[in-house]
């Protein structure tokens, strides 16, 4: 499966979820100790962030990240006015499209729902919609004493100290100034009749940050379609040089220009609250240069990439690639072989917590022979298969594969028994990832690494600001990722290193709800778990080879040129026709 564009999708808000929304504001006033929450966005809140945010986030459905970035509504929302109390809502809008759309999402689930709009004759005139408006605020908060209000704004990306809230910044607000005018409100000053309360960070700790359905489906239709749109990018880009030489003067950093690009472009407008530490930042390294967590994407070739001092070779790992299709669903693999034997794909969501890691391979330690060879055209060439592929073996190749096999098997291990285990832990998962890596290194023949120190597992949790709140917490309303590792591969030929392999996920836990079982949602799964390519040296060679003599068979009498060009789409094609062969294999 691949992603694009179009298979980005916004979900709209539905009349459960906008009511479950409420009804979570609901009792974050209960817990607060307030009576109302008051939200005033436009001009007369003086274009109060807070409140926008909070009436995007209740009417408009916006979830995430997109809550911080909800600083202006659009017209028909600018000049309302909500309240929420802790046993209805009241609105005030000049748009009857708004209180339309309003009452079709929450009256049916909302009993006490108040509905303020001007008339006909009062809309058309600017003077008397500001009365009927001021009218309608001063209705909305009879028999009110508190409010909650978010009109302390954080610093952008954290930095400085914040001041301490002070509610006589709300004086300044042209309808809360229009409220102790005399003959408007009661007597005196807003903040003389009601004791307001900042409730900005609050709101964002226990109420934005906590998952519902529809931030879920936001994560799943937004966010990850386009995380994996852009992972596929990268995988398409080395899969249409391989197996040409053109290959071997890619960069890291060419490969990882999809995924970097995506996420610097989502990193460029700083959001208040939101950090630019990010944990698992974009990468891709080859070979050796895996065994470092810490080796950032450089302009080091495939070609000069560091690597075992030999090659290895057989058709064994074909087995494997299909073990792993069925534990993992899938597996597009190409053609390979390289100097460095395979590299680490790390990617991040810029606007969320979003991560994904894969260890992808230069090689696939099999060698394609040329079928369609005329042998006396090969002998006046001076071309001799078998000596042009003599010392190449697979067995690195192969090491690489099974570890990394164990590595993903033991994290989805890991994974399962942290979301469907009653009372799972950071420290059991992290038990059951070791037993079960030990498990497979042992059911695949290879050699146990030493788990205290090669293999790294770790599993936290993060906000929708794109902070690491901690350990992972079963039956937390917040995505979490999982990471396990295993560095310092040794060659089994020349004993060099071969560098490190990772697997990470971001997912979430489910918990039980009545007759129902807990669930597991892997949001990053479609990242294929396996990819295996045809990128340098005697493979590479080999399989170039075998193409274009099919190219010159089935294109009948072609020009040098052609041949050429028609070589090279079939050496592109490969990758198109193994995934159609799978796909029917899956069908089947």
């Amino acid at each position: 499966m691949e992603y694009s564009a179009a298979d980005v999708v916004r979900p709209e808000l539905g009349m459960s979820q906008g009511s479950l929304r409420l009804r979570r504001l609901q009792k974050f006033i209960e817990s607060k100790g307030l009576e109302a929450l008051l939200f005033v966005p436009g001009v007369d809140g003086k274009y109060n962030t807070g409140s926008a945010q909070a009436i995007a986030y209740i009417l408009q459905g916006t979830s995430n990240r997109d809550v911080v970035d909800s600083c202006h509504l659009g017209t028909d929302l600018e000049d309302s006015v909500l309240l929420v109390r802790r046993d209805g809502v009241s609105l005030y809008s000049p748009k009857a499209a708004v209180t339309e759309d309003v009452r079709e999402l929450l009256s049916q689930r909302v009993p006490n729902l108040q509905l303020f709009r001007p008339t006909e004759l009062e809309a058309a005139d600017p003077d008397l919609i500001d009365e009927t408006k001021l009218g309608s605020f001063i209705q909305m908060l009879r028999g009110i004493s508190s409010v909650g209000i978010p009109f302390v704004m954080p610093p952008a990306d954290n930095a400085g100290q914040q001041n301490p809230p002070d509610p006589m910044v709300l004086e300044k607000w042209p309808l809360l100034q229009a409220y102790g005018l005399e003959g408007v409100g009661k007597s005196g000053f807003f903040t003389q009749n009601f004791k307001a309360t900042d409730v900005h960070q609050a709101l964002h700790n226990h109420v934005y940050r906590e998952l519902d359905g529809h931030a879920v489906e936001h994560v799943v239709g937004e966010g990850a379609a386009t995380l994996l749109q852009h992972w596929y990018e990268m995988i398409r880009a080395l899969g249409h040089k391989a197996p040409r030489a053109a290959a071997a003067d890619m960069t890291e950093r060419q490969l990882a220009e999809p995924l970097l690009g995506y996420f610097s472009y989502g990193m460029l407008r700083p959001a208040p609250g939101v950090s630019k530490a990010v944990t698992m930042m974009p990468r891709i390294v080859f070979g050796a240069r895996t065994n470092s967590d810490s080796a950032v994407s450089e302009a080091v070739t495939l070609g000069a990439a560091p690597g075992p001092g030999s090659r290895s070779g057989g058709t064994e790992v074909i087995a494997l690639l299909h073990l792993l299709a069925r534990v993992c669903k899938h597996v597009p693999c190409q053609c390979s072989g390289a100097h460095a034997l395979h590299f680490v794909a790390e990617a991040a969501d810029p606007r969320g917590p979003l991560r994904a890691a894969r260890t992808y391979f230069l090689s696939t330690g099999a060698l394609t022979r040329n079928m369609f060879a005329d042998p006396s055209e090969e002998v006046q060439e001076g071309y001799d298969f078998s000596t042009s592929t003599a010392g190449w073996r697979a067995d690195d190749a192969l090491l690489l594969m099974r570890l990394y096999t164990a590595v993903v098997m033991a994290a989805r291990a890991a994974m399962e028994h942290f979301a469907l285990q009653a009372e799972a832990t950071v420290m059991s998962a992290r038990a059951v990832a070791m037993e079960a890596l030990a498990q497979r290194c042992g059911e695949m023949g290879v050699a146990l690494p030493a788990l205290q120190q090669q293999a790294k597992f770790a599993l936290w949790q993060c906000d929708h600001l794109n902070n690491v709140t901690g350990q992972a917490v079963r039956g937390s309303r917040q995505l979490k990722v999982i990471r396990l590792s295993v560095s310092d591969i040794q060659s089994s030929v020349t004993g060099q290193l071969l560098g490190g392999v990772v697997y990470a996920d971001t997912f979430l836990d489910i918990p039980p709800l009545g007759q129902h079982p807990p669930l597991l949602l892997n949001l990053t799964e479609q990242a294929p778990a396996l990819a295996a390519f045809n990128a340098l040296g005697v493979e590479a060679a080999a399989a170039l080879r075998a193409a274009r003599t099919f190219a010159a068979i089935a294109v009948a009498g072609p020009s040098a040129a052609a041949a050429e060009e028609a070589a090279d789409s079939a050496a592109v094609s490969a990758a198109a026709a193994a995934r159609a062969e799978r796909r029917a294999r899956q069908q089947r």
